[in-house]
């Protein structure tokens, strides 16, 4: 990805800027991805300044990507679970009235003390699903632990983000031009706005005093200067990668959506075989 210089004192579609806010990332780092179209920057016809924002990749995977892990961590343990059970010939509708140990405890205890193997196994099961089930206790804890056990998922998880496959989060190598590739993820759902006259004073760049300086308005609302004492530009994403980041974006918010085929249906087609009789000449 190449990133260029911007133009103090003026605003362009792709120019990153500090001091940007993000909901869940109150006291972290965060900056600010103008996605405005060039036209209005250009005539300076925007009432609203939009922006997608930016976070490092280490504050997103304690955050954001920490719920998708947790997420695909509990489908995981939850399908290895009902394997494991419908390998032993028990009912999965079991786990509705009894908690993993307990159908631990029920079925497998006995041949987990002899040794078996499908009992060790559902044993490990289980201590994963308890583990997932207190993770919330003590998240500070248990973080390493999942990316450690759950290793395949956090790949596969990190590489969908960098190609560009994971939806609502785009992945950006690096903010500032020369740095070392370390990674940030633009959030591409939490679009949102600071007014014109702000946008403005942030081009030639500002501290909170020339801010406060400028009469009323209620900045602390739309940026923040908990990490970076000075809101201004710090690069611009150049084509075709910015075009690339708008189109991810038209395309997650423009999606057509309709109803799934039945599966009997598909099934049904899946199972057909050609009719040699058809086939011409």
């Amino acid at each position: 990805m190449e990133l260029r210089s911007p133009k103090i004192g003026r605003l362009n579609q792709g120019v990153i800027f500090t001091c940007a806010k993000a909901e869940r990332y109150d006291g972290r780092q965060v900056f600010g991805l103008i996605i405005t179209a060039r036209c209005d920057l250009a005539q300076e016809k925007f009432p609203m300044l939009n922006y997608v924002p930016v976070v490092s990749l280490d504050d997103w995977l304690v955050t954001d990507g920490l719920d998708l892990m947790l997420s695909r961590a509990s489908a995981d343990t939850t399908g290895k679970l009902k394997g494991a059970l419908k390998t032993a010939g028990i009912a999965e509708s079991l786990l509705n009235s009894q908690s993993p140990r307990q159908i631990f405890d029920s079925f497998f205890l006995d041949d987990y003390s002899k040794g078996k193997k499908p009992a060790k196994q559902f044993f490990d099961i289980v201590e994963v699903c308890e583990f997932l089930a207190s993770f919330q206790r003590n998240i500070s804890l248990c973080i390493d632990n999942l990316y450690k056990q759950f290793d395949a998922q956090k790949k596969r998880l990190l590489e969908e983000l960098i190609r560009h496959n994971l939806s609502g989060h785009y992945f950006l190598s690096r903010v500032f031009d020369g740095e070392e590739p370390r990674g940030y993820v633009a959030l591409m759902r939490e679009v949102t706005f600071i007014p014109r006259s702000l946008a403005m004073t942030i081009a030639r760049g500002a501290d909170a005093r020339t801010l406060d300086a400028q009469g009323p308005l209620s900045w602390p609302s739309y940026i923040s200067f908990q990490v970076d004492d000075f809101s201004m530009p710090i690069s611009e994403i150049a084509s075709p990668d910015i075009e690339h980041i708008l189109q991810t974006f038209s395309l997650m918010f423009g999606r057509i959506g309709v109803t799934d085929a039945d599966r009997d249906y598909i099934n049904a087609v899946c199972s057909r075989i050609p009719d040699s009789q058809r086939v011409v000449g």
